[in-house]
């Protein structure tokens, strides 16, 4: 009986292994889904941040400032837009649009056409490089006292367009980064 005892210990010790590998194997299967499950997560996740912030960049650049280059066009000067070729005069009104094919302005039924007198687009409602100014500052105490010092422009910006900003040098050395606001021809 020895044996037989034996081969039935044997039977049920070959049982036992084969449940373990049994349930070794379900709890791999297991363990991998739950991993693929949290990897799948994962990956949707990155997905929305990805989408969230491509978004956020479409509307940055939508949000954008325009930038526009200055260009003279039959004698007069104007500026264009580096998006889309909208057209200002040198008010920053809108006039029209750079047409590529006629290398023209198709101007808008509503505003100046070309053949407006040329002062209407003159450079006299602002700055250009070189001109003579005064910078108008405040003096820095209670009184607020308004102050003048002489310089000239140094450069014209238009980054920021429609609102152009001026890079001035003043009689002291010193440059500066303001607004039209801050300044006034000097003759």
């Amino acid at each position: 009986m020895n044996s037989d005892l034996k081969q039935k210990i044997v039977a049920e010790a070959e049982k036992a292994k084969k449940e373990a590998e049994n349930e070794a194997r379900r709890l791999a299967v297991e363990l991998a889904t739950e991993k693929a499950r949290r990897q799948a997560e994962e990956i949707r996740a990155h997905r929305l941040v990805a989408e969230k912030a491509k978004k956020e960049t479409e509307k940055k650049d939508s949000d954008e400032h325009d930038r526009v280059k200055r260009f003279e066009f039959k004698g007069i000067k104007y500026l264009k837009s580096t998006k889309n070729g909208t057209i200002y005069n040198m008010e920053q009104d809108i006039v029209g649009k750079w047409n590529e094919e006629t290398q023209n302005i198709d101007f808008n039924e509503n505003s100046d056409s070309e053949e407006d007198d040329e002062d209407d687009y003159s450079l006299d409602a602002t700055f250009e490089k070189g001109d003579k100014i005064w910078y108008h500052f405040n003096d820095g105490k209670k009184t607020q006292t308004p102050m003048l010092k002489e310089g000239v422009v140094a450069a014209v910006h238009f980054d920021d367009f429609p609102n152009l900003y001026f890079t001035i040098k003043l009689n002291d050395g010193k440059e500066k980064q303001v607004d039209e606001r801050r300044l006034s021809k000097r003759k």
